[in-house]
């Protein structure tokens, strides 16, 4: 409330006003008393004292003078000009003089005194207000220069996605000036193959107030376009409300680039790979069908089935190769298919000795490297074999199971051959078995790590345990 009435009474004409007020109840005060006591009252009593109030409250200028002048006519008009001095004494009219020239003198007084603070306090606004804006520049161009210094181009959105800031990069890159990539007019500057897709990402989040995050091409000032990688993230204050939108853009045409070469090398490197596995199983397959002629031009049958274990183990190391050709992946091989189809090869090639032996697979899919592909079907190669040679004599019928499962304590592969055939003999240690099928099974059980144990009776079970490799 005292803030409004200082600054109405700033007003001249309200000022004026209160000091017109002041005089007519000095004289008012004059005449009443004057009344009461029946002579008239010295001047500088009551109306003096009212002249300098009018002094002081109209101050100095215009206001002044209309106060002095006010108070002459209607001193004049209700008093006679004799009234003025005529009737007063000599001290009287000193005193008269010298209320008034204090009045004045106080009146000039507080009209300096007030014109000093309004400029002292017009100057301190005028110094802060520079301050601030000296303050406001320094801090726009130290953070425009850090935003210019970024590896990568900086934008800025209102709350609704409309863009209004781009960083200079923006400008040199493209060619285009700041304010046609403001609003929505960045998009035009997009390829057309990816624009309705990032404007369709940008709006979805927006709305969904959801980080944004996507790669297209943009226009080159020289018409041609490369990759970015565009990141927008909200900015919000303290009640969670999202107030700006800040972005950073990254050209990513080289990494692009050097993801195109890399992706044509690995499809040469498929092709040669693919080329690799189909010659050598070729050249496998050849070398089993040479051995498979050898062994049908000999007499002794002792000999031919060592050929035809040979050929068999060649056959087993060639579909390794074979189903990698056949596979999209050319580094690892999906186990279970691998041991189905070496299996029902190796049942056929016993011919009537594996007519009547029912085979039974429980393998789990798992993928296995080369290098642990190969040594498995070895080992597999050797155990089925084995089990259709040697279980199964003196009978007409039987089954061999052959699995792959994962011990869920030690995630450790087990892969086991079980017959129901006749067992192992008593006096037969596997450990030091002169066999070459039982001693390749020891050595390529040590080549992956594993461990071999054997069950007896009745029938027979080998199982070999190793460690599941990366990825398996």
């Amino acid at each position: 409330m005292f803030s409004l009435q200082k600054g109405f009474l700033k007003r001249p004409w309200v000022r004026y006003g209160i000091a017109v007020v002041a005089v007519a109840v000095g004289f008012g005060l004059r005449r009443m008393l004057t009344v009461h006591v029946g002579e008239a009252l010295p001047t500088y009593i009551t109306f003096y004292p009212a002249v300098m109030v009018a002094a002081l409250l109209a101050g100095l200028g215009p206001g002044f003078l209309a106060t002095v002048l006010t108070v002459v006519v209607v001193d004049y008009w209700i008093s006679s000009p004799k009234d003025l001095f005529v009737h007063a004494s000599p001290a009287e009219a000193a005193g008269a003089v010298l209320f008034s020239c204090m009045g004045v003198f106080l009146s000039v007084l507080t009209e300096l005194y007030r014109r000093a603070r309004e400029q002292a306090a017009a100057y301190e606004k005028e110094l802060a207000l520079r301050e601030s804006e000296q303050a406001l520049r320094e801090s726009e161009s130290f953070y425009r220069q850090t935003l210019e210094s970024i590896p990568g181009m900086i934008f800025t959105t209102r709350p609704d996605g409309s863009c209004d800031y781009q960083s200079q990069q923006w400008v040199d890159y493209t060619g285009i000036p700041m304010s046609e990539h403001l609003g929505d007019g960045w998009n035009k500057l997009l390829h057309p193959d990816d624009r309705p897709r990032a404007f369709a990402a940008w709006r979805d989040a927006v709305e969904d107030r959801a980080p944004y995050d996507l790669e297209y091409r943009v226009r080159r000032h020289d018409g041609t376009y490369e990759w970015f990688k565009v990141r927008g993230r909200p900015i919000r204050d303290a009640a969670g409300k999202i107030v700006r939108w800040f972005g950073t853009a990254l050209n990513i045409e080289g990494l692009k680039r050097a993801e195109e070469r890399l992706k044509a090398s690995l499809r040469e490197k498929e092709v040669l790979l693919q080329e690799i596995h189909h010659r050598v199983k070729n050249n496998l397959q050849v070398i089993s069908s040479l051995i498979n002629l050898q062994a049908d031009a000999l007499d002794q049958p002792a000999l031919r089935a060592s050929l035809n274990d040979v050929r068999d183990r060649v056959r087993t190391m060639a579909l390794v190769h074979e189903k990698l050709y056949q596979s999209g992946d050319l580094g690892r091989l999906n186990f279970a298919d691998y041991a189905a189809s070496l299996l029902h090869y190796l049942w056929r090639a016993h011919g009537d000795a594996a007519a009547k032996v029912r085979l039974t697979l429980a393998t789990q899919p798992v993928t296995f490297p080369v290098g642990i592909a190969v040594p498995c079907g070895l080992i597999l190669n050797e155990l089925a074999s084995n089990a259709l040679k040697h279980a199964f004599r003196g009978r007409t019928e039987g089954e061999v199971t052959v699995g792959l499962e994962r011990e869920a304590a030690t995630n450790r592969l087990c892969l086991y051959v079980s017959d129901n055939g006749v067992g192992l003999p008593a006096d037969l240690d596997v450990r030091r078995s002169a066999s070459l099928g039982l001693r390749l099974v020891q050595m390529l059980t040590q080549q992956i790590g594993g461990t071999v144990a054997v069950r007896r009776g009745p029938g027979t079970e080998f199982r070999v345990a190793f460690a599941a490799p990366e990825g398996a």
